[in-house]
């Protein structure tokens, strides 16, 4: 157990503690946000010094009662004094909903999908380009072509630009897969500088769909194939016998969907990227099970640092 620790002390009278209560028995908090506990000592007149503390500070901390979200997982929060304690069960959520345009207003942009508009509000933050070219970076659909066929961009995109995304719909193979692959090896140095220090970098992706009960697997290959990715969507994603819980669900109703997901949930589970890279690897890519006609519409693809 780690925990943050605080003290208040209430010095009213010698009269021994009965217990503590929390204001709530449960919380739900998304990653980087934070939401406050209040601790009483009982009875009211007693005197009490309260402890803090998470069973699992990765997942969310606390400071002062203060409950900070870390990463998408459940958790609790201990409020103790003396041999007494209360517990808040605490449900830290994925960062998503209305933040369009804000994820523009980062700093140190790697971009892998993003129409030519945004980019250019951006154009001075771009450190790293790994969109398609049909040249040095392109999107193969695996096994032979087969596991999707292109589907239809109806509509603005994430942005309200009125230009494509990657629209994607599965046929009957029994499995899905794409990857966006790129050889520009001085391009994929650069993002060693994010595995190396994830802290304050986000994967930014728009998503959307009309489905309901479908999953998506999405990952990077990292040097050496150093893999790591996330599920979105509400059902376990199974790919060779492997079971990926979602990070997040996606809302049916055919609008955009936006998430940012720190950039340590793709490392923790062991993408890596190094300097003087000698092949090319896929920046970007995705599964969506081997259900036909599953569609998967992505856009707004990029790492980018708040």
């Amino acid at each position: 157990m780690s925990a943050a620790v605080i003290l208040f002390s209430s010095c009213k009278t010698d009269e021994p503690v009965t217990g503590i209560t929390l204001d709530e028995a449960s919380i739900s908090v998304a990653v980087d946000e934070t939401a406050t506990l209040t601790a009483t000592i009982l009875p009211k007149d007693a005197d009490g010094t309260v402890t803090w503390a998470s069973q699992d500070a990765t997942i969310a901390s606390v400071n002062n009662g203060v409950v900070t979200g870390v990463k998408v997982g459940t958790t609790r929060i201990v409020a103790s004094c003396g041999s007494f304690s209360a517990t808040c069960s605490v449900t830290v959520t994925a960062t998503s909903g209305n933040i369009g345009d804000a994820s523009l207003e980062g700093s140190n942009y790697y971009l892998i999908l993003l129409d030519e508009v945004s980019a250019q509000k951006i154009s001075d933050k771009i450190v790293g380009d790994y969109r398609i070219d049909d040249n040095q970076t392109n999107l193969y659909i695996w096994s032979t072509g087969d596991t999707y066929a292109a589907g239809s961009c109806v509509g603005p995109n994430s942005f309200g630009e009125v230009t494509d995304w990657l629209s994607l719909v599965v046929q009957n193979v029994g499995w899905s897969g794409f990857g966006i692959n790129c050889a520009k090896l001085t391009e994929l140095d650069k993002l060693a500088t994010v595995t190396d220090n994830p802290d304050g970098y986000y994967f930014h992706i728009a998503i959307k769909s009309q489905q309901t009960g479908k999953s998506h697997r999405f990952y990077m290959n990292g040097t050496g194939d150093a893999n790591g990715g996330f599920v979105l969507g509400s059902a376990t994603f199974v790919d060779n016998n492997k079971s990926y819980v979602p990070y997040a669900d996606f809302t049916t109703d055919g609008e955009w969907n936006y998430f940012d997901i720190p950039m340590s949930v793709l490392v923790n589970e062991g993408l890596k990227y190094r300097t003087g890279n000698t092949a090319a690897l896929n920046v970007f890519c995705g599964l969506s099970g081997g259900t036909s006609g599953t569609t998967l519409d992505v856009d707004a693809v990029f790492i980018y640092k708040k």
